[in-house]
C-alpha cells in the first residue's frame, strides 16, 4: 500500500485480524521494499514482488505521490482456495469501518506478470479513473480539425493576474504526514479576448436558446432549454441554469464546424504541451463537482462569492479523492481545478452592470470585468467571484457559459513546479492585494 500512514496500517491489521481475516496484512510498500519499490517485478503465482536478480533494489525510481493505492498480492494457497476474491471488499470493509479515507484497490493478475509494481500501481490508477470516468477529454485539434483549432485573427491575451495569496497546508499522504506548509502562493486570472470570433459567440448563444430568439429583450430565457436551478450557495434563490438535456447536448456535440468545439481545441491548444485539458467529472463522481453551467442571469437575481472547486474541499470519500487524494490547487505534480467563463454577447455595463467581480479576500481589492462576445476568462476554481446582477433597466438576462476544467500536467512529479494556469511566455502577471511583491507602502 501506498498513501498511508502507519497508524493507519496498524489499525486496518487489527481490524482484519478482528474480523479473522488472518491470512494477510497490509505494509506499506516503501518499508517492505525500500524506495525504489517500483521497480520491482511482480510473480502473481508466488504471491511476491521482488528486484530482479535477487532482491536488490535498483537505484533510481519514481513513486507515485498522489491518492492512496492498494495493490493485493495473494499467497498461493489462498489463490487456489478462492479466498483471495474477498480480499479487495474485506480492505474496503475494514476502511469504512475506521472512518479512513479510501484507497484505489486493485490485485496481482495474470496479466500483470512481468510488470514493475510501479506499473501495476499506473494501471490500477487508470482503470479506476476509466470505471468513475474521471477523465473526461476536451476535444482537440485532432478532433475538430487544424482549421477548427485555430486561434481567431485578434485572439489575445489581455490580461494575466495572481491574487488571493495563501500559505495552504501539505496535502494528505506527504512523507511527513502533514503539517509542514508550502511557499505562498496565490489564485491565477487569465483573460482571453476573441477566443470566439463574434460570430462563433453568437451561434454558441443560439445553440443554447432557440432558432431566432431575441437575446437582447427576450426574459427570461426558452423555458425549453432553462430552468430556475442554480445557485451561487445554499439557501440562495434560484437562478436560470441549463437544463439536463441542453447540457448533454452541448457535452455531445464532435462536429468540427460546433463553436463549442472548437473552443474545446483551442483551450487545449493554449496549454499544450504542459497540460492534458479535461472537463471536471460531475457531482456524480464527487460532490462539488460539475462539467459544465450555463448562466442566464437577470434583474433582481441573488449573487454571492463563491469558489467553483477546490481540491483541498472535495469528498474525501469520494473517487477523486482516492486517486488524487485531497491537496491544494496548485501542488506541483497535481491536477489543476479551474474554469472557463464564456462571454456570449456584449453587455453595456456602464448602464446594465453584469460584470464577474473577482476578490482578494485579505485585502479587500479585486478585478471587474466586463463581458464582452467572445471573451473567454479562465480562473483557477479556488478564486473567489460572482456576477454583479443586471440592473432593473437591463433589456434581458445576461448569457455565459462556464467550463468546468482539469488541467492534468504532462511532467509529472513535485519538479514540475506548481500547477498553474500562467505560462511563461505572457511575462509578469499584474500582482493583486496579498499576491503583491511589495505589499502595502506606508505613507510615515
Amino acid at each position: 500500500m501506498t498513501g498511508f500512514a502507519a497508524e493507519e496500517l496498524a489499525a486496518i491489521n487489527d481490524c482484519l485480524l478482528e474480523n479473522g481475516d488472518i491470512t494477510w496484512r497490509v505494509v506499506d510498500v516503501a518499508d517492505a521494499l525500500g524506495p525504489a519499490w517500483p521497480g520491482a517485478v511482480i510473480d502473481p503465482v508466488a504471491g511476491r514482488a521482488a528486484f530482479g536478480g535477487g532482491d536488490e533494489a535498483p537505484t533510481t525510481s519514481t513513486p507515485p505521490r498522489l491518492g492512496r493505492v492498494a495493490y493485493l498480492l495473494a499467497p498461493p494457497a489462498d489463490v487456489s482456495d478462492g479466498s483471495a476474491v474477498h480480499y479487495p471488499a474485506a480492505l474496503t470493509a475494514a476502511l469504512e469501518g475506521l472512518g479512513l479515507w479510501p484507497a484505489v484497490t486493485g490485485g496481482a493478475v495474470p496479466a500483470h506478470a512481468g510488470l514493475s509494481l510501479g506499473a501495476a500501481f499506473a494501471a490500477v490508477r487508470a482503470a479506476h479513473a476509466r470505471h468513475h470516468m474521471l477523465h473526461l477529454p476536451l476535444l482537440t485539434a485532432e478532433d475538430v480539425g487544424p482549421a477548427a483549432a485555430g486561434f481567431p485573427p485578434g485572439a489575445a491575451i489581455t490580461c494575466h493576474a495572481l491574487l488571493d495569496s495563501a500559505s495552504p497546508p501539505a496535502w494528505r499522504g506527504d512523507e511527513d504526514g502533514g503539517g509542514e506548509e508550502h511557499e505562498e502562493d496565490a489564485s491565477a486570472v487569465v483573460v482571453v479576448d476573441g477566443l470566439l470570433s463574434l460570430e462563433e459567440a453568437g451561434d454558441l448563444l443560439a445553440l443554447m436558446t432557440e432558432p431566432g430568439w431575441e437575446h437582447r429583450t427576450a426574459a427570461p430565457p426558452p423555458l425549453s432549454s432553462w430552468e430556475r436551478s442554480t445557485a451561487d450557495r445554499e439557501g440562495d434563490a434560484p437562478t436560470w441554469g441549463a437544463r439536463p438535456g441542453l447540457v448533454e447536448r452541448l457535452l455531445g456535440d464532435r462536429s468540427p464546424a460546433s463553436p463549442f468545439a472548437a473552443l474545446q481545441a483551442r483551450l487545449c491548444a493554449l496549454y499544450a504541451p504542459d497540460y492534458v485539458l479535461a472537463f471536471s467529472p460531475g457531482e456524480a463522481c464527487d460532490a462539488g463537482l460539475t462539467s459544465l453551467v450555463a448562466n442566464a442571469v437577470c434583474a433582481g437575481d441573488p449573487a454571492s462569492y463563491h469558489l467553483d472547486a477546490d481540491p483541498a474541499c472535495l469528498d474525501p470519500a469520494g473517487a477523486w479523492a482516492a486517486l488524487y487524494g485531497l491537496h491544494p490547487n496548485r501542488t506541483p505534480g497535481a491536477p489543476l481545478l479551474a474554469s472557463a467563463i464564456v462571454y456570449l454577447q456584449d453587455w453595456d455595463v456602464a448602464t446594465h452592470n453584469g460584470e464577474t467581480l473577482f476578490l482578494d479576500e485579505g485585502s479587500g481589492l479585486g478585478l471587474v470585468m466586463a463581458p464582452q462576445a467572445g471573451r473567454v476568462v479562465l480562473m483557477e476554481g479556488d478564486v473567489p467571484h460572482r456576477i454583479s446582477p443586471p440592473s432593473a433597466g437591463a433589456p434581458g438576462p445576461r448569457y455565459s457559459l462556464v467550463l468546468k476544467l482539469v488541467l492534468h500536467p504532462t511532467a509529472g512529479g513535485s519538479d514540475a513546479g506548481p500547477s498553474t494556469l500562467l505560462r511563461p511566455a505572457w511575462g509578469p502577471p499584474l500582482r493583486i492585494g496579498t499576491a503583491g511583491v511589495r505589499g502595502p507602502v506606508p505613507l510615515v
